[in-house]
């Protein structure tokens, strides 16, 4: 119940949601990141964006990034 309540409220919002998506690798500008490398079923692919939020629950993408 709780996650479709969350997944709902994220559509709403205008997320565009990735299930059974990985973040591979940051996609970096100098020391900030510009994007995420991804990988599904359907490949590789870059997403770019303004703000990225690493929400992997270990930080993967930041500490790939040279994060602490």
């Amino acid at each position: 119940r709780l996650r479709g309540v969350m997944l709902e409220m994220l559509l709403e919002a205008g997320a565009e949601i990735r299930l059974y998506t990985f973040a591979v690798a940051p996609v970096m500008d100098g020391d900030k990141i510009k994007g995420v490398i991804i990988e599904s079923k359907s490949g590789r692919q870059a997403l770019m964006g303004k703000v990225i939020i690493d929400a992997s629950g270990d930080g993967d993408i930041a500490a790939r990034a040279g994060a602490e």
